[in-house]
């Protein structure tokens, strides 16, 4: 639906509603053994595994936006979600299992900010967004077999009963084009996100859970990026995208020295170079560079945390047949490279591939 304006104001509502029903049935065989050892042999383990999902969800949306003021406009959005579902899964055979939870979710986000363009060159444009996740569940049974050092009741996830995430989020922008032929966008974010957490009581090994709500973590970021887009010649283009993040995630650790904060920064490189050619055949290369230092080197516990190097070349042509067809061919060149995983996890790779787009009239 869409109202207005009135003196400048323009609003837009929208409601959407799904539903759906999944069902899923089938017999399984858990046979474990060595097939090459005829003394033990694999004999049959029959199953049954079986599961019924069904969710309604509604979302609604409202933007309002003012644009009295010169060279300016001002917006507001938010946008509601709720998700009622069911889920019943078992499986007999092997570890049986039977699971019957009732989900609740509510989501919730609002935006605001503006937007500014005092100069015919110069746009400035600012928001600030917050988001909350609700989400409850109920579970009918908790049923399965007991193990050495649980009871019914304590498996993952029937104990946990609800879950909770609140988000902030500011961002900047501004764009700068002091000439025709160049363009520069810088660009900030900052956010930060805390989940907690409600459990049933607990019991591990020689120790007891209460249970309740507890803090589960906390994530937080900034951004800080740029961009340039040259065009020095009528039929050259080329730009460049910089970027870096540092980030921190940090968990309920109950005074243990062998869980640290998870930190580490984010740096990346984007650029590309277009030539046209001829009207109908164009020319393009790009260079793509990440790099991350999320390596952790604590004396207490195992070192966890990631450190890589990413390098990625790519080279295409593409040529327009007529109106609806065009034809290219790529190579890529990447490589990669990951410290902490004392190089397993590296690789170098060649890449060839061609496309075809057919646009039909």
């Amino acid at each position: 639906m869409l109202a207005g304006p009135w003196a400048g104001f323009t609003a837009t509502l929208g409601v959407l509603s799904e539903w759906s029903e999944q069902t899923g049935y089938g017999d399984a065989n858990y046979r474990s053994g060595d097939p090459n050892d005829p003394s033990v042999g694999v004999p049959d383990a029959p199953g049954l595994v079986r599961s019924d999902i069904d969710r309604t969800t509604v979302e609604e949306q409202f933007t309002l936006r003012y644009t009295t003021i010169p060279m300016t406009t001002l917006f507001a959005e938010a946008r509601w979600r709720q998700e009622r579902s069911g889920k019943f899964e078992e499986q007999f055979g092997g570890d049986d299992f039977l699971r019957d939870t009732d989900a609740r979710l509510d989501w919730q986000n609002y935006r605001a900010g503006f937007h500014v363009s005092p100069l015919r060159w110069a746009a400035l444009h600012a928001s600030y967004q917050h988001r909350r996740h609700d989400s409850d569940y109920d579970d009918e049974r908790d049923e399965r077999d007991e193990q050495p050092h649980g009871s019914a009741g304590d498996g993952y996830p029937a104990f946990i009963r609800a879950r909770q995430s609140v988000s902030d989020l500011v961002e900047a922008r501004l764009t700068l084009r002091p000439a025709n032929w160049l363009r520069t966008t810088l660009s900030y974010q900052l956010g930060v996100t805390d989940f907690h957490t409600t459990t049933d009581p607990t019991r591990t090994i020689g120790a007891q859970a209460p249970g309740g709500t507890v803090f589960a973590g906390e994530y937080d970021f900034a951004t800080y990026s740029a961009n340039i887009s040259i065009t020095p010649a009528r039929r050259w283009s080329l730009a460049t995208t910089l970027s870096y993040q540092p980030s921190r995630t940090r968990t309920e650790d109950q005074g243990s020295a062998a869980v640290t904060t998870y930190c580490g920064d984010l740096y990346s490189v984007m650029t590309r170079a277009t030539y046209a050619a001829s009207a109908n055949t164009d020319l393009s290369a790009s260079y793509n560079f990440s790099t991350a230092r999320f390596g952790q080197h604590q004396a207490a516990g195992t070192p966890l945390g990631l450190d890589y190097d990413w390098h990625g070349v790519q080279f295409g042509v593409s040529h327009r047949l007529n109106t609806n067809t065009v034809v290219g061919a790529q190579y890529g060149f990447y490589r990669y490279e990951e410290p902490t995983a004392q190089g397993f996890n590296d690789y170098t790779a060649h890449v060839l591939f061609g496309t075809l787009a057919v646009r039909w009239p």
